[in-house]
Parts: C-alpha cells; sequence; structure tokens
C-alpha cells in the first residue's frame, strides 16, 4: 500500500487527523514494514543479505555472476589461490590479464602457453603429453621413462615379440630367413630337405633365439641378413644329422652390431615322461 501519512493540521486548531484514525494510519505503515522485512510480526530480513542491528550484510555464496557488473572484478578481488592458479601458466600472466566474466580472452602469455598465441582451440602442448583441441590427451612415443613406471609394471603381457611369441617355419629348404623381431622361438614343421641355411635378421642385444626340432641328413648353416657375423660353438655337441634325431638349436646375440657376434649351443633331445 502506499504510505499512509497522518494529518497534523494547524497548530492548537484542532483540524488535525482525530487520534483513532492517527494511529490506525500508523498501524498500516507499521504492517506494511513489518511483512516486507520479517513476518509480519517480527523483523527479520533474510535471503542474499541479511540485517542485523541496522548493518545490512550480503551472505556467503550469494552472489551469482548475473548479479556482477562487466569488468566488476579485478586483481584485487581475486582470492590468493586464484592467483596462484594464474600464475601457473607462466610468471608474467597477472590475474588482471584474465577476465573471467568473458567468454573469450585476448592474445595474453596464457594463450601462448597452452595455444598459438591467438586461440586456445589451436592448442600446442608439448612434452610427455600433447593434449588436442577436442581434449584428448595423449602420452608421446618415447615419453615414458623408466623411473615412471611402478614396480611390477612390466609382465609378460607387455614385452615384445621378440621375447614372448613363437613363429611356425613350414619352409624346410633352404635358404630361409628368421625374422627375431617376430618371435623368441622358431619350430619347424618337419625334416628340412637340401642344404639349411638359417639367416637371421632384426635381431637384438640379449635376445635368446631357440630354433627346434632340427632333423634331416643335411647341412645346417648359419648367417645374418647384413654384415659378416661370428658364431661361437659352446661345447663339443655337434648337429646330428642322421636324419632321425631331434635337434635343438639354441642362440644368444651378444652384439648386435653391423658385424653381430653370437653364441650358440646344440643338443638333441627325445619326449620323456614328466617326471624325470
Amino acid at each position: 500500500m502506499a504510505k499512509s501519512t497522518v494529518g497534523l493540521g494547524t497548530a492548537n486548531q484542532g483540524d488535525g487527523d482525530p487520534i483513532r484514525t492517527a494511529f490506525s494510519k500508523l498501524n498500516d505503515n507499521h504492517t506494511e514494514l513489518y511483512s516486507l522485512l520479517g513476518n509480519g510480526t517480527t523483523l527479520s530480513v533474510t535471503g542474499d543479505v541479511a540485517i542485523t542491528g541496522g548493518a545490512a550484510t550480503i551472505q556467503a555464496g550469494s552472489v551469482e555472476n548475473s548479479m556482477l557488473a562487466d569488468d566488476a572484478v579485478g586483481a584485487d578481488e581475486l582470492a590468493s589461490n586464484a592467483v596462484v592458479t594464474a600464475s601457473i601458466l607462466d610468471d608474467n600472466v597477472t590475474p588482471a590479464k584474465i577476465n573471467i566474466l568473458d567468454d573469450s580472452l585476448a592474445a595474453t602469455d596464457a594463450h601462448i602457453m597452452v595455444g598459438d598465441g591467438t586461440d586456445f582451440s589451436n592448442v600446442a602442448v608439448s612434452g610427455d603429453v600433447a593434449i588436442s583441441n577436442t581434449g584428448a590427451v595423449t602420452i608421446q612415443a618415447g615419453a615414458v621413462e623408466n623411473t615412471m613406471l611402478a614396480d611390477n609394471a612390466v609382465d609378460h603381457d607387455e614385452l615384445a615379440n621378440r621375447f614372448t611369441e613363437d613363429v611356425d617355419i613350414t619352409t624346410l629348404t633352404g635358404p630361409v630367413t628368421f625374422d627375431c623381431s617376430t618371435g623368441s622361438v622358431f619350430k619347424l614343421s618337419g625334416d628340412i630337405t637340401g642344404a639349411y641355411t638359417i639367416t637371421l635378421s632384426n635381431h637384438k642385444k640379449g635376445q635368446i633365439i631357440t630354433i627346434y626340432p632340427i632333423k634331416g641328413n643335411q647341412t645346417v648353416n648359419l648367417s645374418t641378413a647384413s654384415g659378416t657375423p661370428t658364431f661361437n660353438k659352446i661345447g663339443a655337441i655337434d648337429y646330428e644329422d642322421n636324419g632321425t634325431s631331434s635337434n635343438i638349436l639354441q642362440i644368444e646375440c651378444v652384439d648386435d652390431a653391423t658385424n653381430s657376434v653370437f653364441f650358440y649351443s646344440l643338443a638333441t633331445f627325445t619326449s620323456d615322461k614328466d617326471d624325470i
């Protein structure tokens, strides 16, 4: 309602509002005030602002983005943790350079740090990881070093094929090339026929290559795909080429330079029961 004003009239003339009318107006004014600033009987201002003892206080968490005027927040209004977050981008970035109330940012040091200097959509994060403008994070090739791995992180499944796989060999007439990057065990499917030259390729230092069963009344030679290799035999057992014995050949590469160096051993084997 509109404010009800008591008519005072002229002093000592008796032409003002009667007492009942005057107090009725005052009651109406008080009722409207108590209803507006309380519950009708008690003054109690709540919500975004509280009033106590005449002091109005904006309540915690009550100021939302839509209540702020453009450019209302500057460097002095940012909390200390906000300043730290901004400074992580670059020593030269101050909170004042970042307009947190605007959807767009100028070409500041922040853009240069995680973009191309003009737009965050042209992301240029490098190092151990790369971040695309779709938000995808990719660990870069060769970026994971030993210190980044947890103990027992690398199991058999994480090893390369050259240490874990077996390869079936169906070529029984030489020459034949064994690609040592595809496996560490090469299993022949039958008896060799004719002179049999085994050429090793893509071998690595420390790799042990097992070839079996080698059998057949033929000559077996060892070579590499390039260079002049050295093959050193361990022990005195030679290849039994009587056409019936099954031989196992184990070769360890100790130098994978152009002129590779190997140590090898031969043995015959027969199937046996589980107990020794």
